[in-house]
Formats: structure tokens, sequence, C-alpha cells
């Protein structure tokens, strides 16, 4: 429970979000804290709020250049298997379900633009959709960065700092 975490824990939190392969000893000179204590606070506290450790991978540098984000108003009869069907599917990267007359929200990744097309065409022949939105991304300009910081901690333990002239 985030309540249950204290401001180190917070910070600690905020220097694995930056960087999840620091070393221990780094760590502990970032943030002021003992190694044991480190050590202590990932495996205790920490442990519950992270839910898994993972890579974040470069889609073009392996040759996967067509992304697509694709918000779908399904027939509620076929809600439970379009989404089984989004969820085992290997090009689904993400997928949510989401409200304000839309059921899923699914982040997609393919080759080409051709199989990206494909996909689509394929929902659409296989369910009875009744609305889509298809977002083609561009460029990713910003992932997986809140409470990336440790400037950012006042999110979390509510002590939100107030920014500088300028900023």
């Amino acid at each position: 429970m985030a309540n249950a975490l204290s401001d180190s824990d917070i910070n600690l939190l905020a220097h694995l979000r930056k960087n999840a392969r620091i070393k221990i000893k780094q760590l502990s000179r970032e943030t002021g804290l003992p190694v044991s204590t480190i050590f202590d606070k990932v495996k205790g506290p920490i442990a519950s709020c992270v839910e898994k450790y993972t890579c974040i991978l470069k889609n073009s540098e392996l040759g996967f250049s067509s992304r697509a984000t694709i918000i779908l108003k399904v027939d509620k009869e076929q809600k439970k298997e379009i989404g089984a069907f989004l969820e085992k599917h290997e090009n689904v990267n993400s997928l949510f379900r989401i409200n304000n007359g839309y059921d899923f929200l699914a982040d997609i990744i393919f080759r080409q633009m051709g199989n990206l097309e494909e996909f689509i065409e394929c929902l659409e022949r296989k369910y009875r959709i009744k609305q889509k939105e298809v977002y083609f991304i561009i460029d990713e300009v910003k992932q997986e960065s809140f409470l990336a910081e440790p400037q950012t901690t006042g999110l979390a333990t509510g002590k939100v700092a107030t920014k500088k002239k300028g900023q």
C-alpha cells in the first residue's frame, strides 16, 4: 500500500524507475542510504509496489517499424471473445479495458504497415466491431517516466514541491 511507504522508499523507487539496473553501491551513493538498508527495502516494502522487472525494446531496431493504438467499441455479446483474442495475439503489446463508449485500447506492433492493416481488417471480418479509431504512432516522445525522477516523489508522498521560477 502506497501510504505505508516512507519518503526514502519512494525516493528509492524513483531511482529504480529511472534505472533498474543501477548497482546497489551507486544507488547508495545517490540516495545516501546504506547498502544493507537498500537491500532490505527492495526485498521488503518496495517489493509490493513493483509489478515486474522488464526491459523496454527499441522496436525499430528489431525490424518492427509499424505501431498503432487502436480503440474499439465492440458488440456486447462478443466482448469476452474479442478481449481473449487481443490478449493472446502476439502483436498486441498492451491491452486495456476502457470506458467513455469504447471497450478496448490496444497498442499493436508490426514489422510493416501492411501487416498492421491486415490485422485490423481481420478483426473487422472476424468480429462485430461497432466503432474503431486507429492512431499510428509516428514517434515515441516519452515512455514509462512516471515517478522516475527523485524530484517527482512528492506525487507519491503528498508533499508536492512548488516549481521554481522559469520552470
